[in-house]
């Protein structure tokens, strides 16, 4: 089967993603909503790659340990030893410790829902159920404090909008962060996002 690996990400698309460009699989979801800064998307199931990351150098070394598995580096990290083809976003979730976060690929929606397992410890199966995801867009960098601010404000805009929208924030509160692009990227053409967990009221 034909596979795009990370590293004809990196080769082959490379002018493309410096600015902006994004070919990748991306998740499917349905639109639900439209609503002034944000959108409701009903995503569907999903399976994806996941690994712990902490400390200064921890995004980098997460995002290698899951390259990987797909096989950007030599021989894949899977027990089938099959190339997988990257998809976007790459998925943060908040992880128990608040030092440390969940670095997630969601895998393409041919390997299906059992994927060969992962021969490196430190990589796990995550089993992504449907969710109703509030999102917001921007550009920018990808500092903390950035995906932060940008997160108060989609919760403040919910709560604000809830008579309307009919939308209510989940308690606790469930957010993840996508980026869909690499770091060279020029940061005013990214595609971030911010995604909380929302139910109808």
């Amino acid at each position: 089967k034909a596979t795009v690996s990370v590293l004809n990400w990196f080769l082959c698309r490379a002018m493309g993603s410096v600015f902006g460009a994004v070919r990748e699989e991306v998740p499917r979801y349905t639109l639900r909503a439209a609503r002034t800064g944000y959108e409701v998307r009903e995503y569907a199931p999903s399976v994806a790659i996941e690994t712990v990351e902490g400390g200064p150098t921890g995004t980098s070394k997460a995002f290698g340990t899951l390259a990987g598995y797909i096989g950007v580096r030599g021989t894949p990290q899977n027990e089938k030893q099959a190339p997988i083809s990257m998809t976007s976003p790459v998925v943060f979730v908040p992880g128990e410790d608040v030092t440390q976060q969940r670095m997630q690929f969601i895998l393409p929606q041919e390997e299906g829902d059992a994927p060969p397992a992962p021969t490196h410890a430190g990589v796990s199966i995550a089993h992504r159920p449907a969710k109703l995801m509030a999102v917001t867009t921007f550009s920018g960098s990808w500092s903390h404090e950035l995906f932060t601010a940008k997160r108060m404000e989609l919760v403040a805009a919910i709560e604000a909008d809830a008579a309307a929208s009919g939308m209510a924030l989940k308690v606790p509160l469930a957010y993840e962060e996508y980026r869909y692009n690499p770091p060279w990227t020029l940061p005013f053409l990214r595609t971030n996002e911010v995604a909380v967990e929302v139910a109808a009221k």
